[in-house]
């Protein structure tokens, strides 16, 4: 049982230190990629969580009776708009679409051009952006698809008590749809982000369309589902390593700053001071995106490494082979010694 992550880890890191042109697109797929499941269960804990102010707030709503008018005050207000402001409705649409586009493009490009420097095959930004663009339709809808399925989830968990408590008040039935969110809703959303992982990487590796993507998907998680459970405790310790680092970082860097600053201010030049925050502000934004840019390459490079391997050759958990060697240990030591 030879070792597994640590490969992983070590060639992941080679490849976005070597592709930094990976980098831009990696910041992009953070928004839709599915790429840290703990950091998911804990936004989704999160959301539950504040789940109870939501329900409050619902449930006031109910009581005024504001909620069923909300259909024809949301008609009102859009008879209510101007053409300036369905102008601004309209850019800001398009802004969002263009963003949405963007991410998945980047997605597919971070996950094609990370395969292509791993297999020593010709790679760069153009390559790779290409390969976003000819692979949009598959990740968008394999994406959209997982969110969908989960918030589905979500409505059939929470819609049938979430009336109880509107039409009785009784807090009990509330305390009821945040247990059974958290029971349920958070394991079903870290399978969905395996499954949706894998297919994405089906779909812009092997080429597979997306009910295959989707089926390839879900038997490699079943059969992986220890490693990819592993790996994703992996990554989850990588996320808090790039976070304390950004806070060192930041500590490092506010010192400086922080003189340069004053030093601008004691000279009660006009205008300096603003300028000079401005651009210290500009300046650790760039910073933090770089972070935040490597952070999302690297991991979703180090799941195309495992991707890669899973496909290759049979994969055993860490705990397995943990326990295969506790075994053999204790069988060599058993042996009498002559």
């Amino acid at each position: 049982m030879t070792t597994v992550y640590r490969p992983i880890l070590k060639v992941a890191w080679q490849i976005i230190w070597r592709a930094k042109y990976l980098w831009f697109f990696g910041f992009f797929a953070a928004f839709v990629a599915a790429s840290g499941e703990f950091n998911l269960m804990i936004n989704n804990f999160s959301d539950l969580n504040s789940e109870s102010g939501f329900a409050n707030s619902l449930k006031d709503l109910y009581t005024q009776g504001l909620l069923g008018n909300f259909g024809s005050h949301f008609i009102d207000l859009l008879k209510s708009l101007n053409p300036g402001a369905w102008l601004l409705v309209a850019l800001l649409f398009l802004l969002l679409l263009f963003f949405v586009w963007l991410s998945t493009v980047s997605e597919a490009g971070v996950i094609m051009g990370a395969y292509r420097e791993y297999r020593k095959q010709p790679s760069d930004f153009m390559l790779s952006f290409k390969a976003g663009r000819q692979n949009f339709w598959p990740v968008f809808w394999l994406n959209l698809l997982g969110k969908v399925f989960v918030y589905a989830v979500l409505f059939i968990l929470s819609a049938p008590l979430l009336w109880i408590y509107l039409k009785t008040a009784n807090t009990t039935w509330q305390l009821i749809l945040f247990l059974i969110s958290f029971v349920i809703l958070i394991p079903v959303s870290a399978i969905i982000s395996f499954l949706i992982k894998y297919a994405v990487m089906y779909a812009v590796l092997r080429k597979e369309k997306i009910s295959g993507a989707i089926k390839n998907g879900w038997q490699l998680f079943l059969k992986n589902w220890v490693v990819s459970l592993e790996m994703a405790i992996l990554m989850f310790l990588v996320s808090i390593m790039f976070g304390l680092a950004m806070i060192v970082l930041a500590i490092v860097l506010a010192i400086p700053l922080a003189l340069i600053l004053y030093v601008i201010y004691t000279l009660n030049v006009a205008g300096s001071a603003l300028a000079a925050v401005l651009i210290a502000l500009i300046f650790l934004a760039i910073i933090f995106f770089v972070i935040g840019a490597m952070l999302s390459t690297y991991q979703l490079t180090a799941w195309v490494l495992l991707f890669d391997r899973l496909n290759e050759s049979q994969v055993f958990p860490k705990i397995a082979r943990l326990i295969a060697g506790f075994v053999e240990r204790r069988k060599n030591s058993a042996v009498p010694k002559i």
